[in-house]
């Protein structure tokens, strides 16, 4: 294979140029023909100097914009310049390139990029001398590169060219940079200017070298007339006669041959023409490119000539034609990806190239030798099934064997498998390195083991170490061990000829290099034919030469032999989450809409991802059910929605699986089966504190049982050594098994006493309390939801009551006590209820039901005149308020709820009253007062001792000196706070501390940090189920993306919490993500975007008294003002905001409205009242922790108003 130019008169045809690269694409004659090339060119006129007019090609036309100029150029000087070096050799064939045209297009490359250097230097603002001088240097630089080419080696000069291109890159970086950093208004001036200074010495340096002895200096910095390449050709590449030909043939074949083959081999020319059309981009890639075409059409032709000779086997020789246009079309998807990738340069990286030939050359090379290997199977197969010695095994063969157990040929891998890769690469592992490998494989029925048996007795280096020495044998249909022997003979085609069957198999496993499955050996290591069993294991593992891999159901091992590992701990679990989604999809083949993807994901985790109940809700979503109608019915039918066919076996019935093992197990355990019934009923697991519990009514030790249920798979040991039960199995047992009264009155007893017991205070206790009742949440909850349904009584108030409070503080749900409300009629009872109710739907931001039923309580309440539940009532509909920020409503109803508690002598309720008032202060940004009231609210809870009072109140003193920007006071009340409620095991308050403490870091510029912090709050938020705190910290984490500059990601994380607000009613929040919008916008220059983001978020912060908020949107909306020269208006909006930040003592906002304030009327060239506000704002900067860099930018922009002052005197 070569891309040779022998005929160098000869052109490519168009049709295989359709898109050459850029500024090569061939000029047109005026007929339209295509221009050809010579191999002795015609003189050309020499090249022009900078400052003459030369002639402008007609493919760049003036209209293209300087952008795409600079890029086109750029392109061009480093395709041609390469080669125009030296001359390029494309398989022994040299291509002699025009070194004069490579030089006019090179020197054109370098005066585009100087003109665009030369206008950004006179837009900088900033060290606006050093910006000058280097765009007088550009264009300096590109008339010395015009004079030395004359006088120079023409590789110098193109070398000069490629380095002064560099130099020109640096340069345009450093002044976006500049402009980027003016927009936000950041520090950036030293750095800058010490950047401008390096490149004006290396641009010297390059003067230096270009200028030749003894002559004139041509560093004139006037802008010159464009420089274009005359006539541009391609690089001359013919066609690969050889391989085309035959592709063609096979792609145009009229015989009735398999289709994939053609679709392969007219996908295969694609690809070899789009090599031939860009052979400039795959000049170094040529012989990997030869090897490759070469490959396929030898798997091709081998498929091609085998349809005829296996026409039986067509099934096989369609998979591989299928398999070869699979890696065809990877190929070619990933050469078009790499062009699309390059740019409009098309500068393909030779190693990114290389790798993708390589990797197509592996999977050709492996499918030649799998193809070779299969069809000597299939033909062996087909040979022993026309002729096999039937009467060798007639004295002890059964009456009847299925096909699949005489075939040598395993059955195919499951057509869709994911995951278990970790299982697969460590028995690869062990039976590629440690020989003779003894594998188990253990597991409930349903978890894959067969599977994941065939996907190791499959894998490519298996295959090739064992090539047909692969037997699979399924021990479920033979009666006993001799029927095993004499399968594995029949499969083997070992005469016996008088010999003992099992002395004859052993004897050939002993000599031949062999992989053997037995898949559901369990079937004959039962009962009476145990003993054999083990026998038949010791004998198979005498074997050297044989590699054994065991498929059991249950968690038991068979003794009789040494195993060499097991695949698993004890037995195989479930698929992950991704894996089990990808079955999934794959099963249903089709695209999931965003709502059957959420709730795919919620029905597979109800069914704990087990293998054989995902395909079986596959198979029911292909069939037409879609996921969303599934997850309901899976809600009411469980178990009997997955059944399956239990006559088509275990295979296909969730119920068959399951039965099978419970029909195992031993009838002397006679308790195992009631406590599979107790484990099925518990969710969560069967812990020791229920297992002692239960103790009392079991008549033997409940360990006994619990064995001979793990052995059988039925239940598992989980982290905390309470028995546990796949959801399948469970829901299956539940139906079929229910608990016996007995047992049930003694799980009665006990969840009625957990329950009542977690109402425990909040304090240095509740952590141990919390890791006991948190184990058995969902086991209480479905306790309690039966309580509710069956017996509605006071002990079931009582009950659920004291539950409520601990989800109130663990992770909060509503559900128990709005199921009880209606059943309870008892006043005092459902004052209780009500309380907790209110308390928990605030917890969830269900705002508006809990403002009904807070005023629901409170005239309830007030008919049984009972204070205390008035002054509850009244509490809560002024923290409600509070979070609908509707503060003057607040206010007046917790100084209402204080006064109450204070008449009645409940110190807590005042305490709490008094720091809902200091946090409502806080909102309206009036920070003494806040502080005030939090403080004495601090000092109620010392007193009393509620240690949960004192970190709420050191929580919010924290944000309080945030707000005030006292960082290092803002930090240690929040890190103090934080570590009383992680020693309370309060999550809400550790997530809010870390919230905070990563907003304190993003102010002070430590983005890993706060990220980190952020990240952790919002997991936390998420484990509890808080949607205010998950969407303030995406709100945050998009702020941070925000100053980052990663604006597509800022802008999707505070578009989703803007969203959850806006669900929740939190205006504040809605405002905040506005805000942060519009200023997302406005960095990407989409003014009036951002200046309608910015003025809906001002009027929400104003009619919800959020002052700060109002003030840093007239700061963004001036800054917008200031980009358009509308002076007057900027100047007005950065002096109503710095009033604003005055009032709210928002320090850090007035010294940056000082700030911007300066660069107004630095660029009015106003430099006194530029150089007031610049010294103002730096001396307010200069005592804030964290705005160093402000600092120093304000000392820059003073200096630099000096000598601009003492240059107009």
């Amino acid at each position: 294979m070569s891309f040779s130019s022998a005929s160098p008169a000869v052109s490519s045809p168009p049709s295989q140029l359709a898109h050459p690269p850029p500024m090569l694409s061939a000029s047109r004659s005026p007929t339209g023909a295509m221009a050809q090339s010579s191999a002795t060119p015609a003189s050309p006129s020499p090249p022009a100097l900078i400052s003459q007019s030369p002639r402008v090609a007609p493919h760049l036309s003036d209209s293209l914009g300087p952008r795409t100029m600079r890029t086109l150029a750029l392109g061009a000087v480093t395709t041609v310049g390469l080669a125009a070096l030296a001359p390029l050799t494309v398989a022994g064939t040299r291509i002699a390139g025009d070194g004069v045209f490579n030089l006019t297009l090179a020197v054109a490359a370098v005066r585009h990029a100087a003109v665009s250097v030369h206008e950004q230097s006179r837009g900088v603002k900033h060290n606006k001398k050093l910006a000058f001088q280097v765009g007088d240097k550009a264009v300096a630089l590109v008339n010395a590169l015009v004079a030395a080419e004359g006088l120079m080696p023409l590789s110098d000069v193109i070398s000069n060219a490629e380095r002064i291109m560099r130099l020109f890159g640096c340069a345009r970086e450093e002044f976006h940079r500049t402009e980027t950093a003016s927009r936000v208004r950041l520090p950036h001036g030293k750095k800058n200017a010490g950047e401008l200074q390096k490149i004006l010495d290396e641009a010297e340096t390059i003067l230096r070298q270009l200028k030749p002895p003894g002559s004139s200096n041509p560093t004139s910095s006037k802008l010159v007339s464009q420089v274009q390449p005359v006539n541009p050709l391609p690089v001359d590449a013919t066609v690969l006669d050889g391989i085309e030909l035959v592709l063609e043939t096979t792609m145009n074949a009229s015989d009735n041959f398999l289709p994939p083959l053609k679709t392969a081999a007219q996908t295969a020319l694609q690809l070899l023409r789009r090599f031939k059309a860009k052979a400039q981009s795959y000049r170094s890639n040529v012989t990997e490119i030869e090897i490759v075409m070469q490959l396929v059409v030898d798997m091709l032709e081998r498929i091609r000539a085998d349809t005829v000779r296996h026409a039986a086997a067509s099934e096989t020789l369609i998979e591989f034609a299928q398999r070869l246009l699979s890696v065809v079309e990877g190929t070619l998807y990933e050469v078009q990806r790499l062009e699309a990738a390059s740019g409009v340069e098309h500068i393909l990286s030779v190693p990114t190239v290389s790798a993708v030939l390589a990797g197509t050359h592996v999977k050709i090379n492996d499918g030649i030798r799998d193809y070779q290997t299969s069809v000597a199977t299939w033909t062996a197969g087909a040979v022993h099934c026309i002729d096999r010695n039937v009467e060798m095994l007639v004295s002890s063969q059964p009456p009847a064997v299925p096909a699949s157990l005489i075939t040598r040929i395993p059955p195919p891998l499951p057509h869709v498998f994911h995951g278990r890769e970790a299982e697969i690469a460590l028995a690869r592992d062990q039976i590629l390195n440690h020989q003779p490998a003894r594998i188990p494989i253990l597991g409930a029925g349903g978890i894959g083991k067969t599977s994941l048996a065939l996907a190791i007795l499959h894998n490519a280096d298996i295959k090739a170490h064992f090539a047909d020495q692969r037997l699979f044998l399924a021990c479920d249909s033979a009666p006993d061990t001799d029927a095993i022997v004499n399968y594995l003979l029949r499969m083997l085609q070992i005469e016996v000829s008088g010999r003992d069957p099992w002395d004859a198999l052993l004897t050939t496993l002993d000599s031949t290099t062999t992989l053997l499955v037995l898949d559901n050996f369990e079937t004959v290591y039962t009962g009476n034919h145990r003993q054999k069993a083990d026998l038949l294991l010791q004998r198979l593992a005498a074997c050297s030469c044989l590699t054994l891999i065991l498929t059991m159901r249950g968690a038991s091992l068979p003794k009789s032999i040494t195993w060499s590992l097991s695949l698993v701990e004890s037995s195989l679990q479930p698929l992950s989450p991704d894996s089990a989604q990808s079955t999934f999809i794959d099963l249903v083949d089709r695209e999931l809409s965003a709502p059957e993807h959420s709730a795919m994901v919620t029905l597979l985790a109800r069914v704990d991802h087990m293998p054989l109940a995902i395909v079986l809700l596959a198979h029911l979503a292909a069939d037409g059910l879609s996921p969303v109608d599934l997850l309901p019915r899976w809600d009411k039918e469980r178990a009997q929605l997955i059944s399956g066919d239990p006559e088509q076996g275990r295979l296909y019935s969730i119920q068959a699986s399951v039965q099978l093992s419970i029909d195992s197990i031993p009838k002397s355990a006679v308790e195992a089966l009631p406590l599979l019934s107790v484990c099925s009923y518990l969710a969560d697991g069967l812990y020791a504190g229920t297992q002692a519990s239960l103790a009392a009514v079991f008549d033997q030790p409940i360990s006994c049982s619990a064995d001979v249920l793990r052995r059988l798979a039925l239940v598992y040991v989980g982290q905390y050594g309470e028995l546990r039960m796949l959801s399948p199995i469970r829901h299956h047992v539940c139906q079929y098994y229910p608990v016996d009264p007995r047992y049930m009155d003694c799980l009665r007893s006990r969840y009625f006493h957990l329950a009542v017991e977690s109402d425990q205070p909040m304090d240095e206790h509740f952590p141990a309390l919390n890791a006991r009742v948190s184990m058995e949440v969902q086991n209480l909850t479905v306790f309690l939801e039966e309580e509710i349904q069956q017996r509605p009584n006071s002990d079931t108030a009582e009950a659920v009551v004291a539950f409520s409070w601990f989800l109130y503080w663990t992770i909060p749900s509503p559900a128990l006590a709005t199921a009880l409300l209606p059943h309870v009629k008892s006043s005092g009872d459902s004052l209780k209820l009500m309380d907790v109710l209110v308390s928990l739907l605030r917890s969830t931001h269900q705002y508006t039901d809990a403002m009904q039923m807070a005023t629901q309580m409170r005239a309830r309440a007030a008919d049984a005149q009972d204070t205390r539940s008035i002054a509850n009532a009244t509490q809560h509909l002024g923290g409600i308020e509070r979070m609908l920020s509707d503060y003057p409503t607040a206010r007046s109803h917790l100084q209402e709820a204080q006064n109450l508690f204070e008449g009645i002598g409940d110190c807590l309720g005042q305490a709490q009253c008094m720091q809902s008032l200091g946090e409502i202060e806080y909102m309206l940004d009036n920070y003494p007062t806040a502080r005030s009231c939090v403080q004495e609210a601090q000092k109620l809870f010392e007193r009393i001792g509620a240690r949960l009072g004192q970190a709420q109140c050191m929580k919010a003193l924290g944000n309080i000196e945030h707000a005030l920007s006292n960082y290092p006071a803002a930090r240690g009340h929040l890190q103090e706070a934080k570590n009383l409620f992680e020693g309370m095991g309060v999550r809400l308050g550790q997530a809010q501390c870390m919230r905070s403490l990563g907003d304190i870091e993003c102010m002070l510029d430590n983005h890993p940090a706060a990220r980190r912090y952020l990240q952790e709050a919002q997991n936390l938020f998420e484990a509890i189920g808080s949607r205010l705190g998950q969407a303030q910290c995406m709100r945050s984490l998009g702020n941070i993306e925000y100053m980052l500059h990663n604006y597509p990601t800022a802008r999707s994380c505070l578009q989703g919490a803007q969203n959850l607000f806006e669900v929740m009613g939190d205006r504040l929040g809605q405002a905040q993500c506005m805000q942060s919008l519009g200023n997302i916008e406005r960095m990407l220059d989409n003014y009036p975007t951002a200046r309608g983001c910015l003025q809906d978020a001002q009027k929400l912060c104003e009619v919800i008294g959020d002052r700060l908020g109002q003030a840093q949107c007239m700061q963004s909306l001036g800054d917008i003002e200031h980009k358009l020269n509308n002076y007057p208006s900027a100047r007005s909006l950065f002096q109503e905001a710095q009033i604003l930040s005055e009032e709210t003592s928002d320090r850090s906002g007035q010294a940056y409205c000082m700030y911007l304030l300066g660069h107004l009327e630095k660029d009015l060239n106003d430099y006194k009242q530029a150089l007031q506000y610049f010294t103002d704002a730096r001396t307010i900067f200069l005592a804030i922790e964290g705005h160093a860099r402000f600092v120093d930018d304000c000392d820059e922009n003073i200096e630099e108003l000096h000598e601009l002052m003492q240059t107009d005197k």
